[in-house]
């Protein structure tokens, strides 16, 4: 069981103070069993849910119940959400996964992909666009005023 030294009483307590913050009425993604289990408590900065009790052995909601749904967590693996909602915590919508996987799964970089200008302003076009290389996008623009800028104090230090 996935507490940690708790009377079975305590324990059942605690189980019971976790489900009460839980609304099992949330969207019903297509192609899921049920609905989600939305986490009505705190989130954490990356939208999980994430409870303070001790008596659980982790802190993250959805791995706790992965645990009371009767479910191993492997340790090389991760949880994923295949609902991508973060805040969910039907033990139906998760899936253990590599981090790999979940993090392809994910969308990793889409984020910066789809912008279409620098964080001044500039555009992304062909010609203003440089892969640095660790393959990410760099706009000419601002590495150019940025060589001058660096040049330029270059300057002004050796001729003091």
């Amino acid at each position: 069981m996935p507490y940690v030294s708790y009377s079975e009483r305590e324990f059942e307590r605690a189980v019971a103070r976790l489900t009460a913050k839980v609304n099992k009425k949330g969207p019903k993604p297509r192609g899921l069993k049920g609905r989600c289990w939305i986490w009505t408590g705190f989130t954490n900065k990356d939208g999980y849910g994430q409870t303070s009790s001790s008596a659980f052995a982790t802190s993250l909601v959805h791995r706790i119940f992965w645990l009371l749904d009767g479910r191993e967590l492997d340790p090389v693996l991760v949880l994923d959400h295949l609902c991508r909602n973060r805040a969910c915590c039907n033990p139906d919508h998760l899936e253990q996964v590599t981090f790999a996987e979940n993090l392809r799964r994910g969308g990793l970089g889409t984020h910066n992909r789809i912008k279409m200008h620098c964080p001044k302003g500039h555009p992304y076009s062909k010609r203003n666009t440089m892969k640095t290389p660790n393959g990410r996008r760099k706009c000419r623009t601002c590495d150019n005023t940025a060589r001058s800028a660096r040049r330029k104090r270059a300057a002004g230090n050796w001729s003091a």
